[in-house]
């Protein structure tokens, strides 16, 4: 995520020219008497994280390597690396198990982005659409100068490792099958880029330019060319230093160097006792799915943030047939509670990460705050009855040139799209595997069965889509479970497009983010993939 190091904490800007700026500009003060405000905790979080990657360079007498990380000065959000691309302000890319060319909107312009890189580097299990941009439909590879080197790498069932999934559960998983012969993980390509690096860089000696950060850099594992991922989840979890020994909880961490964590979240994931992540228990007492006994929830094996809230003042559970969390009189039982265990109910609110200690119904950190307000997606088949003379939200990043790509009043766009996901395809590395290929084989338009009696459409049929950017057809879905919707006293029909298929794998098929804008969030600069206009029409069947 662009803006944030792990665990959430903030990236230096130039302006927070030594550590102690970072740490009184990062850290908030209480703005309640006695609120718990754990983000005041910042300096223990980020100093370990510092002795993580520096270990012995990381002291106070250099501010724990702070001067080694870069400062972030204006937005590296993914929309606008790519518009740096365009501009020819970045030269090389590399993208790590990663199809930047499918999972970004308006793919004509991402085409003309990649086309002046000077190169661009693809690691991933398989050869993906994002290596061969220069074979898209509609490219001339001899205009492309772009030098593209593909590194094979090991699919995640080829060694261990963990996921964490949105629920915050780190699952440790065993490695399924061997790679093929010759094949590398990604964790042995990135130690020897770094390797590589750090060679070339002694080669010049203490001359070089931002030597001291890759020298400096923490690399003490078995085999330092290619770390395990054992080796890895433990130093996310973290050390006391003085002994060696691994931490349980991240309220161990300490601001003076004298422990450190990969990721706070993440400590007690690796413990002295074993790797939690790994734990297979499936009981269950509370009954409403929390399952402490498999894997480890961060923070601190929690299950659900702020549990503190669904219990009154005296500790009683607001709904006592669904207990997350009770006061028995002595201790918290259920979940792992907001804070210690044996904390009585009078002892801090339930919301310890805000600075009031309680529930926010608005926030000062938004771009268009600090209170929500409807505003239409860039591309609406209506207007807004909320402010008819600020339709969009008037805080939006524009990017050059993207304006004109929008469809403008009197254009025929009349119908609202969308894209999605399918439940047989794990995104684009699954268009490579036969059986899910199979169960879902061909790229396809889902249409309101009411628009498809007006166009003619017949389900099984084909049809085309277009935007003002791009256009794609595949096989008709005649659906009833898209509704239309009256909107402001008229009818809106909305087309839904899976977003999985593209011009490389066994399965291949139009690009879905050939339509979508080039607009991202105000805040997050996410793009605008869910709502954006459109038209539809029948495809003659072929002749022989």
């Amino acid at each position: 995520m662009a803006g944030i190091l792990p665990g959430y904490l903030k990236v230096p800007t130039p302006e927070q020219a030594t550590l102690r700026d970072h740490l009184d500009a990062s850290t908030p003060a209480p703005l309640v008497p006695d609120t718990v405000n754990y983000w005041g905790n910042y300096p223990k979080f980020l100093v370990s994280q510092l002795k993580a990657w520096f270990g012995d360079h990381a002291t106070a007498a250099n501010e724990f390597g702070y001067q080694y990380l870069g400062k972030q000065d204006g937005d590296a959000t993914w929309l606008s690396i790519w518009d740096q691309v365009r501009q020819g302000e970045v030269e090389g890319f590399v993208a790590l198990g990663f199809n930047p060319l499918l999972a970004g909107p308006d793919v004509p312009r991402l085409l003309e982005s990649m086309s002046r890189l000077k190169w661009k580097v693809v690691i991933d299990p398989f050869m993906l659409d994002s290596a061969e941009f220069w074979r898209a439909p509609g490219m001339n590879p001899a205009e492309v100068q772009t030098e593209v080197m593909y590194m094979p790498t090991t699919h995640w069932i080829e060694r261990d490792g963990s996921f964490t999934n949105s629920g915050r559960w780190a699952q440790w998983k065993e490695k399924a099958i061997d790679p093929p012969d010759g094949v590398r993980s990604d964790t042995y390509i990135l130690s020897e880029l770094f390797w590589r690096v750090k060679e070339l860089y002694q080669q010049d000696g203490d001359d070089a330019v931002y030597n001291e950060p890759i020298q400096n850099l923490t690399w003490d594992y078995l085999n330092p060319r290619e770390p395990t991922l054992v080796e890895l989840a433990k130093e996310i979890n973290g050390y006391d230093r003085a002994t060696g020994q691994l931490l349980s909880s991240f309220g161990q961490l300490q601001a003076d160097g004298g422990t450190s964590s990969g990721n706070w979240i993440y400590t007690g994931s690796y413990t002295e006792a074993g790797n939690v992540m790994a734990n297979r228990g499936t009981d269950d007492p509370t009954g409403l799915g929390m399952h402490h006994d498999w894997a480890f929830s961060w923070p601190l094996n929690r299950r659900v943030l702020y549990n503190r809230a669904s219990a009154d003042a005296e500790g009683r559970p607001w709904d006592q047939g669904r207990a997350g969390i009770a006061w028995n009189g002595q201790r918290w039982i259920g979940d792992v509670p907001d804070y210690g265990a044996t904390t009585p109910p009078d002892g801090a609110g339930a919301f310890i990460m805000t600075e009031e200690g309680v529930a926010r119904l608005f926030s000062n950190h938004l771009a268009d705050g600090p209170f929500s307000e409807h505003y239409e997606p860039v591309e609406s088949p209506t207007t807004n009855p909320l402010h008819d003379s600020v339709a969009v939200n008037p805080v939006i990043n524009w990017y050059d040139g993207v304006r004109e790509t929008l469809a403008a009043e009197g254009d025929d766009f009349p119908y609202a799209c969308t894209i999605y996901r399918v439940v047989e395809h794990e995104h684009f590395v699954t268009r490579n595997v036969p059986l899910l290929v199979e169960a879902m084989p061909d790229f396809f338009v889902e249409v309101p069965e009411g628009l498809a009696a007006e166009k003619g459409i017949e389900n099984g049929g084909r049809a085309r889509v277009w935007s003002k950017r791009g256009e794609v057809e595949g096989i008709a879905i005649v659906t009833k479970r898209i509704k239309p919707l009256m909107v402001n006293g008229q009818t809106v029909w909305t087309i839904g497009i899976p977003v999985h298929w593209g011009f490389v794998g066994i399965t291949q098929g139009s690009m879905a983010n050939l339509l979508t804008p080039y607009v991202g969030d105000a805040n997050t600069r996410c793009p605008e993939f869910k709502a954006f206009l459109v038209n539809v029409e029948r495809v003659e069947p072929r002749t022989t």
